[in-house]
């Protein structure tokens, strides 16, 4: 097998969408808060505000667990489900799919 480099998406964006994401959900919250605190009944009756939950509660569980530092003089395999995606050698922070199993 012919080894792959990979280039994984530097971490530092997705540091940023994570503090935009959190900066968000604090915005709806105090406005929300303005409004008096929302119940169940109005949260469930409101489909916009159940869709918005759950991209929130994916993006801040899946994000975080997507980021991967690799130090000078090494390297990581990229596998996905057992197959091979490719060969990192560039140090830094980087994010990659949260799916993907990383060795280094």
């Amino acid at each position: 097998m012919k080894e792959k480099i990979n280039q994984p998406t530097g971490g530092f964006m997705f540091i940023f969408l994570l503090i935009v994401i959190v900066a968000i959900l604090g915005i709806f919250t105090a406005f929300d808060a303005q409004n008096g605190f929302a119940t169940w009944k109005t949260l469930i009756d409101n489909p916009v505000m159940i869709a918005f939950a759950v991209i929130i509660l994916l993006c801040i569980l899946l994000i975080p667990s997507g980021f991967l530092i690799i130090n000078p003089n090494d390297a990581a395999v990229f596998t996905f489900f057992g197959s091979y995606q490719g060969t990192a050698k560039d140090n830094g922070l980087f994010w990659i799919n949260p799916f993907m199993s990383v060795k280094h």
